[in-house]
Parts: structure tokens; sequence; C-alpha cells
């Protein structure tokens, strides 16, 4: 809770409490109002869960201000918090190499479980999602979008497995492309402080196909002059035919 403006006394401000969190069974009953000392811009408000085994988790709290004849509210009048399970594994991501070569090797992503109280008897699956510069079923191999964390594990593995083409990757500006997952939320289990990560796959093609591209990004006409061309330049030069008389020879620009 904070205030601006004059603070050279304490303020009292008013709050209601929401969310699908019980108050007195989910958390500890709260006043109802919190008094920000002289002095000072800001005041705690303190959510104290309370373990019990009969909720189902996760809970939010929501705490709403209340109109007062001794201040305004802010545009930001509500916020919340979420209380959750300890029982719950909390999962994390970890990119074991950022960078792997086309022309071999693999990537790989380790995924973790880890808390207190995580139950390692029963296997766990996490979802995630993909994204980055490369294409996934042409730059490397299909990885779907979950992985399980087998029974008595606390890892798993996401693996990268690049496939080789001939093709110069990103129009031959960096040679490298990237692959990025994402961890999701799931229902059983709550995501830790690390839960994304990019790798690298550095191109190897070499120059046995031909590179074509715009002579100009941009350019403009006269409406009167016909229709703008943007076609890559092509060119042909004069050649001898089989029969060693000379041939006629195209160019255009």
């Amino acid at each position: 809770m904070s205030r601006t403006g004059a603070i050279d006394k304490d303020l009292l401000v008013n709050y209601l409490a929401t969310g699908t969190a019980t108050s007195g069974q989910d958390y500890q009953v709260l006043p109802g109002s919190v008094i920000i000392p002289a002095g000072q811009l800001t005041a705690d408000i303190v959510i104290t869960p309370i373990n019990n085994p009969t909720s189902v988790w996760p809970k939010t709290v929501t705490l709403l201000l209340s109109d007062s004849p001794s201040y305004n509210i802010y545009n930001n009048n509500s916020a919340t918090i979420q209380i959750v399970d300890l029982r719950l594994p909390v999962v994390t991501l970890q990119t074991v190499n950022p960078t792997v070569n086309e022309s071999g090797g693999v990537g790989v992503f380790t995924v973790r479980r880890s808390g207190v109280l995580t139950n390692m008897t029963n296997s766990l699956s996490v979802y995630f999602e993909v994204g980055g510069t490369a294409w996934e079923g042409t730059d490397y191999a299909p990885i779907g979008t979950n992985v399980v964390i087998p029974a008595g594990s606390a890892t798993t593995s996401i693996t990268i497995q690049p496939i080789e083409d001939r093709f110069r990757e990103r129009r031959d500006v960096s040679g490298e492309e990237d692959v990025i997952i994402q961890l999701r939320p799931g229902t059983n289990y709550l995501l830790g402080a690390v839960t994304d990560g990019t790798m690298l796959i550095v191109d190897n093609d070499a120059n046995d196909l031909p590179s074509v591209g715009f002579m100009l990004r941009s350019s403009s006409g006269r409406e009167d002059d016909g229709p703008p061309s943007l076609a890559p330049p092509f060119r042909t030069s004069r050649f001898r035919s089989n029969t060693g008389s000379p041939a006629a020879a195209a160019s255009r620009t």
C-alpha cells in the first residue's frame, strides 16, 4: 500500500477482501484497514495462509480499496495474490548447451522438478510452447508440446535434433536460427524462477546454391511510367555455339 502527498500524519486506509480463498479457512482474517505511519510512504498488508488439507489449491486473495473522506484512490485500486499448495512440485527449465551445429550433435533443454514436499513416486507431465526463427520439422525434428518426468526422477530432457539441409539460414545474414522453449502453467505443478530458454542452430551450408535478392529495397515511379518492377536482376553474356559461330547474347538489368 502506498500514498503520495503529505506524509506528516498517520493515514488510515480501508479495504475489502475477496477472491476464491476463504477468510479464516485458507488465510488468517484481515482487519479491513491498514495505517500508513507518519513519515512513511508505504505500509504492508500481510496475508498469512492457513494449512488447510481439505482445500483445493491454488486460490486467490484480492484486496479492493474502500472510499474514505481522508484520501483519494488511484486508478490501481486492487491487488491480488495467489496461495499455492506446497505439495506441488516447482518446475524449471535449463538450457544445457545454448548452441548446436546443423551438421551434427543435439541440443538439450532440461526440465527439472523440485520442492521440499515434492512427491517423485509419480510421473509428471510438463507442458511447453515452442518459438524462435527455426522451423520445427524443417530445421529440427518435431518435439511436441509436452514432456514427461518419469516416476522416481527429478528431470527429463527436451532434445533438439537439427535437420541437415543445403540452404543458408536466415537469408545468409547470420547463419544462425534459434529455438525458444517456454514452460506453460499446469494444474499439478508450479513454475519456478527460470521457465524459458533459447538455443542457436548454427548453419554449416556452403556455396553450392546460387544466391538471389532484390537490388533495391524500395523504389518509386510516375503513375504513367507503367508498372514498377522489383524483379531480381537477370544477366547473360555472349557465348559461342557448338558450331563455332557467335550466338546472340541477352542482357537485362
